[in-house]
């Protein structure tokens, strides 16, 4: 359904919530059984199990809106911190692995500051490599200003 619903986006973020929103226009419902159809072989329903009186449609469902919670609460979670999205979105997905990612995306930031590479945009506060209309991020200590 994912690949049904991937509209070309570029960013990973927004086709995952877009694909999230647009999986359930792809559940069809032919005679009297539902049809989730294999893009690759269009005669293979990967709904077959759903049909029988399992509940699988309904927790399918179930899962879809607690995961596209969990996007719009991260979506919204700008200025709460690294550590209150990994928080949030650990409910949902593996807690070490986000973990290990934002342990790596914070080290990455910190060699890019160290470099002399870390930039922050001067009309929107963001944090960017990029050097143009940025004013350069100094060396400090999160606790408070390095002391010389």
């Amino acid at each position: 359904m994912a690949a049904h619903a991937y509209a070309g986006e570029t960013d990973l973020f927004t086709a995952t919530v877009n694909a999230v929103a647009g999986m359930p226009r792809h559940i069809t419902e032919e005679g009297d059984k539902l049809w989730v159809r294999n893009p690759a072989h269009e005669l293979e329903n990967f709904a077959d199990k759903w049909n029988e009186p399992n509940q699988r449609h309904k927790k399918f469902l179930s899962w879809l809106d607690t995961l596209a919670e969990t996007l719009d609460d991260a979506g919204n979670s700008a200025g709460k911190g690294l550590d209150h999205l990994v928080d949030r979105l650990g409910g949902t997905f593996d807690l070490g692995l986000l973990r290990k990612s934002a342990q790596r995306m914070g080290l990455e930031t910190r060699q890019f500051r160290d470099a002399g590479k870390l930039g922050m945009t001067r009309n929107a506060g963001a944090l960017t490599t990029l050097p143009t209309g940025t004013t350069r991020v100094r060396d400090h200590e999160f606790h408070g200003p390095t002391q010389r």
